[in-house]
């Protein structure tokens, strides 16, 4: 018995520590009034751009998911509830338009800003999601940026002035 549980928690340890190792630790810059963005020090091309309301700086979703590892087939739109889910590895966000709730796996998060819709784009609050999936997010005055990394991990180098 001893060593059947034994067995099981070195299994579940290491289990653990591969699906850690597992996730995605990208690094990105986005920049105010710019179709191009940053990502893994690689520049893209958006087909919209960021801006800033309410003190917040909003990101096409689609954008904002690539940053924090989400693929195409992990992102939802229902257009009647005009509501995004995105999925990395089962933690689920849900965010609805004109809603400042934040549903992550059934628990209500309070954000401070609400998704927007702009020109049939969807647009997120980079903190809050970038956040619920264990990103560093900070906004850079200077050059009017924001970039998203892993906590623990290396800032990308802001644009330069």
């Amino acid at each position: 018995m001893k060593r059947t549980l034994l067995f099981l928690f070195i299994f579940l340890t290491i289990t653990s520590y591969a699906q850690a190792a597992a996730l995605p630790e990208n690094k990105a810059v986005f920049q105010l009034g710019n179709d191009k963005y940053t990502l893994n020090d690689k520049e893209q091309i958006m087909d919209t751009i960021p801006f800033i309301t309410n003190g917040r700086v909003f990101i096409p979703v689609r954008y904002l998911a690539y940053v924090c590892g989400i693929e195409d087939k992990d992102i939802s739109w229902d257009p009647g509830t005009q509501t995004v889910t995105l999925n990395l590895d089962n933690k689920y966000l849900q965010l609805k338009v004109g809603s400042k709730q934040l549903v992550e796996n059934g628990r209500i998060v309070e954000m401070d800003v609400a998704p927007l819709i702009i020109s049939e784009r969807v647009f997120f609050p980079a903190r809050w999601i970038a956040e619920a999936y264990n990103y560093q997010v900070e906004w850079i005055q200077t050059c009017k940026a924001v970039i998203i990394y892993a906590q623990g991990d290396i800032k990308p180098a802001p644009p330069e002035q």
